[in-house]
């Protein structure tokens, strides 16, 4: 934790996931003790740092959602997400 309180005063955003609400699943896509490691930082960032918490969950296919943002996105070059306010 202390390498990310230089990034504090930056313009930067971190993202942290969790691909599976328990353990066990989660550990088997991400790697051993993810799950461990990850719910113990979030509450560690929360101290002087401006954050946001977004949670999501997918009920249907990947696919279904990304055929549903590609025409939104075609013919875009890449890096330009922020002009759209997707993030």
């Amino acid at each position: 934790m202390r390498e990310i309180e230089a990034l504090a005063c930056k313009p930067v955003a971190l993202q942290i996931s969790l691909d599976r609400p328990a353990p066990e699943p989660n550990d088997a896509m991400r790697g051993p003790e993810n799950f461990t490691r990850i719910i113990a930082a979030v509450p560690e960032l929360g101290g002087g740092l401006d954050t946001d918490l977004l949670v999501t969950g997918a009920v249907q296919p990947l696919a279904t959602q990304a055929e549903a943002l590609a025409p939104i996105v075609a013919g875009r070059p890449p890096g330009e997400d922020g002009t759209l306010g997707i993030r």
